[in-house]
Order: structure tokens, then sequence, then C-alpha cells
């Protein structure tokens, strides 16, 4: 099995992955990891979010979901009042 072929059954059972993670599974080097990352996105299996150092890649059959890094940029559009009476939005 081809570490393309590795690299893909990993998303099959965790769609959203870092380098480390991937790294840390098929015991590759990072250099070997982006390589293939590179081709899978160009074929468009694989996208890639985020910047260094919280870049995941997700796979790209997979429904997108939202990620907790997806929530903490969401603009939730709540406001609330200080005690001091200066209205605050979140």
């Amino acid at each position: 099995m081809t570490i393309k072929e590795k690299i893909i059954r990993l998303f099959e059972h965790n769609p959203e992955l870092s380098v480390k993670e991937i790294t840390d599974n098929l015991l590759v080097s990072k250099q070997m990891v982006h390589l293939v990352l590179s081709k899978l996105i160009k074929e468009n299996k694989v996208v890639k979010y985020g910047r260094v150092p919280k870049t995941v890649y997700r796979y790209a059959d997979v429904p997108m979901v939202e990620t907790k890094m997806d929530l903490k940029k969401r603009d939730w559009g709540l406001s609330f009042t200080m005690p001091n009476k200066v209205k605050t939005k979140c």
C-alpha cells in the first residue's frame, strides 16, 4: 500500500487531520506527507483549512461540518450590556 493510499485510509476514519497526526500514525516524514497532501489537493480529494500552526486537512468527500475553529470565527451577532451601561458586541 502506498503512502497516498494510507493517508486516504486515515481520512476515511477521521475526516480532519493535521500533518502531525498523519506523521505520527504512518511514521513517515513531514516532507513526504506535505508532498502527498499537495497531490491530493490538486486532485480535489483533500481540502486545506487554516494557517500554521493550526492547519488541518479535510477529506473532500465528507460533508462540511463546523469545527471548533470554525465556531470561534463565526459572528454570532450576540451583544450584551456591561454593568457600566456600555453595549458590547461579542
